[in-house]
């Protein structure tokens, strides 16, 4: 799935989870220009251990990851404007803080929570990074946009139903007085052992103020649809 947020600056965020795909993967590329970053789970990696196909000097992820499961592109011409957060990063979650302007940094987080098989917990050391950027977040007072496929489904969202992990996310939400940006009940996972809402968009309130619309786009090269916010 793609979600593109066009912040302040005309500056868009664009989320797709790629499923190791060649197809994917080379056509999400095309949207990479100086006003988007992209914010992707399961990039293609082939039968290797690192990430192909990808800008090398623009991806932030985890370099001891084994098979990166999530990671940010930038254009190469604002990697000046961007840090990775090494600290809050592992192979299903990364971060970057994206300096643009005089105003405060807004903090980026793609995520990938691996399918849970009927049980809600997040791998630990996941969860952790993703409460330490939670608690960062509102101690700096930054803005935050956190997209990624969370293989949660509830009706709060829109879903169909309800699973242990969707219960857990929401309770995640609540807890740090997040907004969802997901707009209608159109699938964000479409193949055919059937469909759901499982790709989410969230921001904190000072990011929330800057999301102008969000929409899906379809996409023939993934079994995730394509969401777009612009």
């Amino acid at each position: 799935a793609v979600t593109i947020i066009t912040l302040i600056l005309t500056t868009s965020i664009i989320q797709q989870n790629l499923h190791n795909e060649i197809g994917a993967t080379k056509d999400i590329i095309d949207k990479l220009n100086l006003n988007s970053i992209l914010a992707l789970q399961e990039p293609y990696t082939g039968n290797s251990t690192s990430i192909k196909l990808l800008p090398r000097g623009s991806i932030c992820y985890s370099k001891k990851s084994c098979k990166p499961k999530a990671c940010i592109v930038t254009h190469s011409e604002l990697s000046k404007n961007i840090i990775q957060m090494d600290g809050l990063t592992n192979d299903e979650i990364v971060s970057i803080r994206y300096k643009f302007s005089n105003e405060k940094p807004i903090i980026i987080t793609s995520i990938y929570l691996p399918p849970d098989g009927g049980k809600a917990s997040l791998k630990k050391d996941t969860k952790e990074k993703l409460e330490q950027t939670a608690d960062l977040v509102e101690e700096k007072e930054w803005f935050w946009f956190l997209a990624g496929d969370f293989n949660g489904r509830h009706t709060r969202w829109n879903d169909k139903l309800t699973n242990a992990r969707g219960t857990e996310v929401e309770t995640f939400i609540n807890t740090r007085q997040l907004y969802i940006e997901n707009l209608g009940d159109t699938p964000t996972y479409n193949c055919t052992t059937g469909k759901s809402i499982i790709d989410l968009t969230l921001t904190n309130d000072k990011a929330h103020k800057l999301v102008k619309s969000w929409k899906i786009e379809k996409t023939p090269l993934s079994d995730h649809e394509r969401r777009s916010a612009v």
